[in-house]
């Protein structure tokens, strides 16, 4: 009887191991198969597929179509294309009808400088500002990739780098395709016109800074290779001071140092307003003396650029060789503190970039030759 159950019992148990076998075997084997089945794979339609895939891109869609664009970004060569929604068409005072009317080598300019041959994901661009990247129209576009500033846990999501192209914002990277990458991007790309002056002859709201350069022998030095940053009044600031046309041609230029207007001509620098806005917050002392801001100094004064006041020019030879009382206030300020403009910026050429300011930085009393 005794023996009869043992051996019951261990055919049960054999029974028992043979079970957990299987299992572990058949368990192996489940291991196994997922270990060679591929993971997720990147999207494998072409850009332009992923792009029509959004509603929000009608009009540059509508863009590359009639430029023949469209092809290039259904093909296998590989592209980042820097996508503007239709929000910033509407932002740049773009409509499908203005598309339409456009001649189509200048629409064909446009749309390739929102093309760069191969693929720039977010993890190759250095972090820098103005980092250039050469377009399918020829010439660069700048990516920006600025230190952590007063948005970098805010803007486009915390925790993210902030990335700027010409001065716009990416607000969404990396969106992948078979043959490339895709930006979103919150504004159009202007093409570079060929020399600062060139642009500022474009613009119709820089006419009377235009007459000016021109009417002071300066206009012509902004075709050089530069780069240069122009800090350039409008017509309206003009006007503000009751020069027109015919007042400012009045100004006799032997009797006025010409910083009445190089004041804001910056040479061998670049930058878009992008560059200072991502700039880490000024301590309290900043506030009142500029603390450890860019200073951009010329001849006979100094561009003193604080980020929480704007931008001032300081006679900084007066200062050092005429400093004495009352120490108060600012008698060595030529004129206004000016803001860069938050809509009327970063306007592009080959050699420079130019940016409307909020008023005038030299009165022309204060710039006349005694």
């Amino acid at each position: 009887m005794k023996c009869l159950k043992t051996k019951t019992t261990m055919k049960r148990y054999q029974n028992i191991y043979s079970l957990c076998l299987l299992l572990i075997i058949t368990a192996a084997g489940c291991i196994k198969k997922d270990e060679v089945e591929p993971g997720p794979v990147a999207d494998a339609r072409p850009l332009l597929t992923v792009l029509q895939a959004n509603y929000s891109f009608t009009l540059f869609i509508s863009a590359l179509e009639r430029t023949g664009y469209d092809k290039l970004l259904a093909g296998d060569t590989m592209y980042t294309l820097l996508a503007p929604t239709d929000q910033a068409f509407a932002n740049a005072g773009i409509s499908a009808d203005s598309l339409a009317n456009m001649e189509l080598e200048q629409l064909k300019t446009l749309v390739g400088y929102h093309i760069l041959p191969g693929v720039m994901s977010s993890d190759q661009l250095p972090q820098k500002v103005d980092y250039p990247v050469k377009s399918v129209s020829g010439a660069n576009v700048f990516f920006s990739v600025p230190l952590p500033g007063r948005y970098q846990n805010q803007f486009p999501m915390p925790g993210l780098p902030i990335i700027h192209i010409n001065g716009g914002n990416v607000t969404k990277a990396d969106i992948k395709a078979k043959n490339g990458v895709m930006y979103v991007i919150d504004k159009v790309l202007e093409y570079p016109k060929p020399t600062v002056r060139a642009l500022l002859e474009s613009l119709p709201q820089y006419s009377l800074y235009t007459q000016a350069l021109r009417q002071f022998g300066l206009l012509d030095s902004l075709n050089k290779p530069g780069p240069f940053a122009l800090l350039a009044m409008t017509n309206d600031v003009f006007l503000q001071y009751g020069l027109d046309e015919t007042a400012l041609a009045a100004i006799d230029t032997v009797h006025y140092k010409k910083n009445l207007f190089t004041c804001g001509i910056m040479t061998n620098k670049f930058f878009f307003k992008t560059d200072f806005d991502d700039a880490p917050m000024p301590a309290l002392g900043d506030y009142l003396t500029g603390g450890n801001a860019p200073v951009y100094f010329m001849p006979d004064f100094a561009l003193v650029f604080n980020f929480a006041l704007g931008i001032v020019p300081y006679n900084y030879n007066e200062i050092i060789n005429d400093y004495g009382p009352p120490y108060y206030g600012n008698p060595y300020i030529y004129g206004d503190l000016v803001l860069i403009s938050d809509t009327d910026k970063d306007h592009l050429a080959v050699n420079g970039v130019v940016h409307a300011i909020s008023g005038m930085m030299v009165y022309p009393d204060n710039a006349r030759i005694q």
